[in-house]
């Protein structure tokens, strides 16, 4: 049975994007996921007992520390003997370059499922490239900042609804010796995810996209400017 099928019956409920990364074997279809909880990992080890007890195709899960799969994506798609078949990845420009590194195979055998019927084009766009479809958006999530009630209350703020009212709220909170923003991760993602909302709000997104395909330096003017810019601790 091709893989593709097996893909798409085998979708669930996975957070993340499916690709198609080598032929699979006989009888077992190998994921590899980068799971980021103890709940996320429960959840991929239920839909993948659920789907085996069908007891028509078997699927094993091989879960890596989710900086460590990033790390390694590059070394274990290359590895023969890394069995991998499908894995859980990232859309955008880290999809393009995994396909322009020859490590993956378009979704063929999945077009009748990859349109707009299911798919917003803005998902689709994640995951086309050279007129084909490489992936299967399967999930996506907010991003939001989170605040102290009892802080905003006790010097009477408000939530602020646009960027002057933020500029005011973090005056404010700098006055009484608060720092306005904190990241609560040593993930090296979150800080850059800062700078990509920025770039895409001052440059627009063909310059984004642009920048994060090589095709501009990062020590452009337009980008040093980002830095400049936007919310400070």
């Amino acid at each position: 049975m091709m893989a593709g099928r097996w893909v798409r019956s085998f979708l669930g409920g996975f957070a993340g994007l499916l690709l198609l990364a080598g032929g699979p074997r006989a009888d077992t279809l190998t994921l590899a996921v980068m799971p980021v909880s103890a709940t996320q990992r429960e959840a991929i080890n239920e839909l993948t007992a659920r789907y085996n007890s069908r007891g028509v195709h078997q699927v094993l899960v091989v879960a890596y520390p989710h900086e460590q799969f990033k790390a390694r994506i590059d070394a274990l798609l290359s590895d023969p003997d890394s069995g991998l078949d499908v894995i859980v990845w990232f859309g955008g420009e880290r999809l393009r370059r995994l396909i322009r590194n020859g490590r993956l195979r378009p979704l063929n055998e999945l077009t009748d499922v990859l349109n707009e019927d299911r798919f917003t084009a803005s998902a689709l766009s994640t995951v086309r490239y050279a007129e084909r479809y490489w992936g299967m958006p399967v999930s996506y999530y907010p991003w939001g900042i989170f605040y102290r009630k009892s802080v905003f209350r006790q010097l009477g703020l408000k939530p602020p609804a646009t960027g002057q009212a933020l500029d005011a709220v973090m005056a404010r909170l700098r006055a009484a010796g608060l720092t306005p923003f904190a990241l609560g991760s040593d993930a090296p993602w979150t800080l850059l995810a800062w700078f990509d909302y920025l770039n895409l709000r001052l440059n627009g997104k063909p310059f984004h996209e642009r920048l994060t395909a090589g095709e501009i330096p990062f020590t452009d003017d337009q980008v040093r400017q980002v830095f400049t810019v936007g919310p400070a601790g």
